[in-house]
């Protein structure tokens, strides 16, 4: 949680500095198209984790890969007084957080019981969104202040990172947020509270196969398919083994038992294995 409360605090100063930087080297037409952009991401977002949030919901790894990906958007919203640019950031910004949403909150469905998970998602949210306003609050007047004195003192050190004109000095805090929100999800990507969460996470998900019901109705479209193949590939096993193979030197035509006796027992031992997990 203490992850996402930083990146969203973060993500709290992106909100506040991204109109001022659009609208100083554009007008409410280019912040409108960018902003559009950033909806229909989201749409595409929400698409994409409905569509797959049985493969998405509890898998951290996925955030974290989604969290370097926004830091990408970020970067591309930095570098350059661009439009294009700015919708990029705005489209990849867009659907990787809706992602990381959607697993972040199968997460935390996936680890908590019924009787407690309206409360322990409202915690989870509570913690997780406290920092943003702090980000809000603080963005203004710091955005203001690097736009306007600090930026123009340093304006020789400052072109070659983020371009010359209007609006730059937020394109520096916007940069400088690019720097902590990587390095956030960088430190994180091999956090071991995140690792063993994913196991628990993994492995709670694949209890539902152990209820024969949930087994039988997800098998359900295929069982014609694998009856064809098993049954053809058997025919064809069965007369290459009995009426093909040549007669063994030492036990003649006896040895094609083992073409039965063999797979039999492994399949026996198998069975074993499968009714003990």
């Amino acid at each position: 949680v203490y992850i996402l409360t930083i990146a969203n605090f973060l993500w709290g100063f992106t909100s506040v500095l991204l109109p001022p930087m659009i609208l100083s080297f554009t007008d409410a037409r280019g912040l409108g198209i960018v902003e559009s952009s950033v909806g229909l991401a989201f749409l595409f977002g929400s698409i994409i984790s409905l569509r797959l949030a049985d493969k998405l919901q509890g898998n951290l790894k996925v955030a974290i890969y989604m969290g370097l990906l926004g830091g990408i958007s970020l970067i591309l919203g930095s570098i350059r007084p661009s439009i294009i640019l700015l919708c990029i950031h705005g489209v990849i910004a867009g659907v990787s957080g809706t992602v990381q949403y959607t697993v972040s909150s199968g997460a935390w469905l996936a680890i908590t019981t019924e009787d407690i998970r309206g409360r322990a998602l409202a915690l989870r949210g509570t913690i997780a969104q406290m920092l943003r306003p702090l980000g809000v609050v603080i963005a203004g007047p710091l955005g203001d202040y690097l736009e306007f004195t600090f930026y123009p003192e340093n304006i020789d050190i400052l072109s070659p990172l983020i371009g010359n004109g209007p609006g730059r000095g937020y394109a520096f805090l916007f940069f400088l947020v690019v720097v902590f929100y990587v390095v956030l999800w960088i430190v994180n990507f091999n956090n071991k509270n995140l690792k063993v969460g994913n196991k628990l996470i993994m492995l709670k998900k694949l209890h539902k196969f152990a209820n024969p019901k949930n087994f039988l109705d997800i098998t359900r479209p295929f069982r014609t398919y694998c009856s064809i193949g098993a049954a053809t590939l058997i025919s064809v096993g069965l007369i290459l083994a009995l009426f093909f193979s040549p007669p063994d030197y030492l036990q003649s035509e006896t040895v094609r038992i083992m073409y039965i006796h063999v797979s039999s027992a492994w399949i026996s031992l198998f069975a074993y294995i499968i009714i003990f997990i």
